[in-house]
């Protein structure tokens, strides 16, 4: 039996359920990007959905096809993203996506007069869009409910992004306000944000680009720390502009310094520790 498949419909089915099942993704993540940015995943996604309209391809090529979908998804949601956590954001979504689909087979198993179609991993459900779009709201406060059920989260107040400028050239890197971290550089008593050296790339001096430079030049700083680990010294520089966003909130840090770290911080989900006194 042959159906009718309009374009509208499965671009705005596909648009929806990507969109929520991108903002679960980042709500368990705690990724503190827009709604614009989630939306432009989901488009993505959305677009991908017209492989419908081909013959079913062989079962390797078509999981090709899925990964470069769902990558092309996270990485329009998420850029910039450590390798690490565009794994953890990739595994993510497709266990949310096989969650979903579970729930829409079980549906079409149900009510087999539906008229959904699932073919080359693409849903089609032809309702109308205001039914699709309370059961997609349904879905993802379930998602959401279980998150806050299932795991401790911190609040979102305390993740932010952080632009960082050098000689021209800027970097948008993912930050986390600790109250722990109480960095400040000694001479000044300025504060000093950690960050990942891998994060920041070319954002930083030259003399500390190098392996083994020599960090003890004109405008470079070693600010000591204290932590659990131990004790030391980080080399820190003074950017030329440094932007903090909370929410939709976007402050000058005007003289806090940048703490350049080699390894890695937060597992992947954060670049940079931001000490609450920068907002003093």
């Amino acid at each position: 039996m042959k159906q009718t498949i309009y374009i509208d419909m499965l671009i705005l089915v596909n648009l929806l359920v990507n969109y929520f099942l991108l903002l679960s993704v980042r709500g368990f993540l705690h990724v503190p990007v827009g709604r614009g940015r989630v939306f432009l995943g989901a488009c993505a996604g959305a677009l991908g959905s017209l492989i419908i309209f081909l013959p079913q391809p062989h079962w390797n090529v078509s999981l090709l096809y899925r990964l470069a979908l769902s990558a092309s998804m996270v990485l329009a949601c998420f850029f910039p993203v450590s390798k690490r956590l565009f794994c953890k954001l990739l595994g993510l979504l497709y266990l949310s996506s096989f969650g979903f689909a579970g729930v829409m087979l079980a549906l079409c198993a149900m009510n087999p007069a539906s008229g959904m179609l699932m073919q080359n991993g693409v849903l089609y459900l032809p309702i109308s869009p205001l039914l699709l779009l309370f059961l997609a709201s349904a879905a993802y406060g379930a998602m959401a409910l279980l998150r806050r059920v299932t795991e401790p989260r911190e609040p979102k107040s305390r993740f932010c992004t952080v632009t960082v400028t050098w000689h021209g050239t800027s970097r948008v890197l993912y930050g986390k306000i600790d109250t722990g971290c109480t960095l400040a550089e000694p001479f000044s008593h300025k504060p000093a944000l950690v960050t990942e050296k891998q994060a920041l790339g070319s954002v930083m001096p030259a003399c500390l680009l190098q392996e083994g430079g020599d960090p003890w030049q004109e405008g470079i700083r070693m600010i000591p720390y204290h932590a659990v680990s131990g004790e030391g010294a980080l080399p820190g520089f003074l950017p030329e502009k440094l932007e903090i966003t909370t929410g939709k909130e976007t402050r000058q840090l005007a003289g806090c310094w940048v703490a350049v770290c080699s390894q890695k911080l937060g597992g992947g989900q954060f670049q940079v520790l931001v000490p609450p006194t920068v907002f003093d």
